[in-house]
């Protein structure tokens, strides 16, 4: 048996699990049988002393009900069918450079699942109309799944980022010093060089915007040598063996910022490279998803994006409307009308609700498997109780593949709009510009919208095939099952009720006739 995720390694099992706990209360209190009595005691009353023209027609009809009945509490109530845990499986996605990651089992899981819920899960017994649904169900799943192209999954690219941090205070103390140090003053310089037309324009205020601006590591008078030219070192920084010491000089390989910035550089990698496979996935999203087929802009947005998150929580005194200050000139232009503060109200929203659906699915999917057996016993053992269910347990395993199809939407729109020129306006959760906001908002609504309606109208749709379904099916095997038995009495019960009326109305008419008869007779012998 296949799942379609994870967790529902371990639903999967615990429903079952659970669906044999409700079976055995049935069978233990005889209310598993209840049904099958029924119609067979019905069917004996009614053939018993019956020789009225198409009698034996009736009764051949209520035993197929019968039949079927036993058939559906074989093949679809009772468990027999041994699952061990050992036999589902989950075949994760292919990653978006044509791997295929190795298949996981219920009983070996690398998540944290395996740890809570794997002590609860054993070998379960299943019915086998279920086993083959399930079996069936999955395989289109995943054969949607699989037909999608690959993608990056650029929002979980984004929660990566966003939790990438310096905690190592030595390392967070020499990015303060490098920041006041050589930063500031490289980029007050690049000011007042622009003013007297000495550089080039940066472009935008995002080259410029932090710590690692590869165009003030290369600008003269920024972190390079001014070239004892007074016009370029008029602001520059100080060199390092007169600005720290020797030994910060010696370390950082030269005694400019650009060798310090490189010597720390190459550090903060190392630190981000302790959790090697959380650096694997960033690195694969911004190649793959944000095409950045540099190994140095890759390198670089994680640093930044490792930065701006130690500059949001350890802010540097004295900083503020400056150097990386593209946040600060957002926030209050936007301030008015509350864009910035709706966006990131709405992300929130949108990485909540995405992560809850595949969750939500999974645990719907343990709970309608637990509710088979009252069903199908409330059904009288049905044919269109077992498709109706039928229907509801493919449309609830089908779901994972609505989920991922607007995954795979929700990549192809944000690459659309933002493409690898804006790859750091959209990883980042601090610098941005009004537009770059406007655009993650209006994506972000239309996401959140199809995450939580596009199941909805699916599942709507297909239970009203399914009603459909069963109804057809119902009245193509020509079976009666206690439901229509139940109808059918009552109908002839209305119907006797109703001929009764009828009668006695009819009876009524004829006395008050005959009465009205009489007395003109009286009249007119009374007249003579």
């Amino acid at each position: 048996m296949y799942v379609a995720s994870f967790l529902e390694l371990h639903t999967t099992l615990l429903g079952w699990m659970l669906y044999n706990v409700v079976f055995r209360i049935l069978f233990d209190t005889g209310l598993l049988i209840l049904p099958i009595l029924w119609l067979f005691v019905r069917t004996s009353s009614k053939a018993v002393g019956e020789e009225k023209e198409g009698s034996h027609d009736s009764a051949i009809w209520n035993i197929k009900g019968t039949i079927a009945s036993i058939v559906v509490l074989t093949t679809c109530v009772m468990p027999v069918y041994t699952v061990a845990p050992s036999d589902v499986k989950f075949q994760p996605p292919k990653r978006v450079d044509g791997t295929v990651p190795n298949e996981v089992r219920g009983d070996i899981d690398p998540t944290t699942y395996q740890t809570h819920f794997g002590a609860a899960t054993a070998p379960v017994k299943i019915p086998g109309w279920w086993v083959l649904l399930h079996n069936i169900s999955a395989g289109i799943t995943h054969a949607v799944i699989d037909s999608l192209p690959a993608y990056s999954d650029l929002r979980e690219a984004q929660m990566l980022l966003a939790s990438r941090n310096i905690e190592d205070p030595a390392l967070g103390a020499e990015y303060r010093d490098f920041f006041l140090g050589c930063y500031m003053p490289a980029k007050r310089n690049y000011e007042i060089l622009r003013q007297n037309n000495l550089v080039p324009a940066a472009g935008d205020d995002a080259q410029l915007d932090w710590a690692g601006s590869p165009y003030l590591i290369d600008m003269q008078g920024g972190y390079a040598h001014c070239g004892g030219d007074p016009r370029f070192c008029r602001g520059a920084p100080m060199p390092l063996d007169i600005q720290k010491s020797t030994t910060l000089a010696n370390r950082a390989g030269g005694n400019t910022c650009g060798h310090w910035w490189e010597s720390l550089r190459t550090r903060l990698l190392d630190y981000a490279r302790r959790d090697q496979g959380t650096f694997d996935r960033l690195t694969d999203h911004m190649k793959w998803g944000l095409g950045l087929q540099s190994a140095r802009e890759q390198e670089d947005l994680l640093v930044r994006g490792m930065l701006e998150n130690f500059r949001a929580s350890q802010p540097i005194a004295g900083t503020s409307g400056s150097g990386q200050g593209a946040f600060s000139r957002v926030g209050e232009a936007v301030a008015g009308v509350g864009l910035l503060g709706a966006w990131a109200l709405n992300e929130l929203l949108l990485g909540t609700v995405k992560q809850v659906m595949p969750i939500l699915a999974a645990v719907m999917l343990m709970l309608v498997t637990v509710f088979i057996p009252f069903a199908l016993l409330f059904s009288g053992y049905s044919i269109a109780g077992v498709l109706q269910v039928s229907f509801l347990v493919f449309s609830l395993i089908f779901v994972q593949a609505i989920l991922a199809m607007i995954g795979w939407f929700d990549n192809y729109l944000v690459s659309s709009m933002f493409e690898s020129e804006g790859a750091w306006s959209f990883m980042s959760r601090t610098d941005t510009a009004i537009g770059d906001a406007n655009k993650k908002m209006l994506i972000n609504i239309v996401l959140t919208t199809l995450y939580l309606i596009g199941p909805i109208v699916w599942m709507s749709i297909m239970g009203a095939v399914g009603i459909k379904a069963g109804q057809e099916a119902s009245k193509l095997l020509g079976v009666t099952t206690i439901t229509t038995a139940l109808q059918g009495g009552a109908a002839k019960a209305g119907g006797a009720a109703s001929t009764g009326a009828a009668g006695a109305v009819r009876g009524g008419v004829k006395g008050v006739g005959a009465a009205g008869g009489a007395a003109q007779r009286y009249r007119l012998w009374k007249g003579r």
